[in-house]
């Protein structure tokens, strides 16, 4: 195993959407007070996903790039799961960002007070020099 750079292309997604009581629909977020918000912000997640992301050797050793995205709801007490892969790295990396999310704690979405779920898409890029 080795440790990879990772870097984050774009902050969450801005079509994050919530989910509210126990209906299938989702609803915008815009409409609520606060949207999920990872502890220490961008620059924080950014580190700690670096951190905390490690790949197995099957990464292309020249000069490899290339970009996926992830989907995942930060449930009502800051914690994640529901993962689902939109874009694929592949090479084991998709698991490995997984694995460090499933690390993370957030600040829940919230409307009128009451903590929501929320679904957020990740956009990442896989770079080896």
């Amino acid at each position: 195993m080795r440790y990879l750079f990772a870097v984050i292309l774009l902050f969450l997604s801005l079509l994050s959407s919530a989910q509210k009581g126990k209906s299938d629909s989702l609803q915008s977020s815009w409409g609520y007070n606060y949207i999920a918000t990872f502890e220490g912000g961008f620059d924080s997640l950014k580190r700690f996903i670096g951190r905390h992301t490690i790949i197995p050797d099957s990464l292309p050793d020249l000069s490899f790039t290339k970009r996926g995205l992830l989907k995942f709801v930060v449930k009502k007490d800051g914690s994640t799961g529901y993962f689902e892969i939109l874009e694929k790295v592949g090479y084991g990396y998709d698991e490995a960002i997984i694995a460090a999310i499933k690390l993370t704690k957030w600040f829940p979405a919230k409307e009128n007070g009451v903590a929501v779920e929320e679904i957020l898409k990740l956009p990442y890029a896989a770079i080896n020099f």
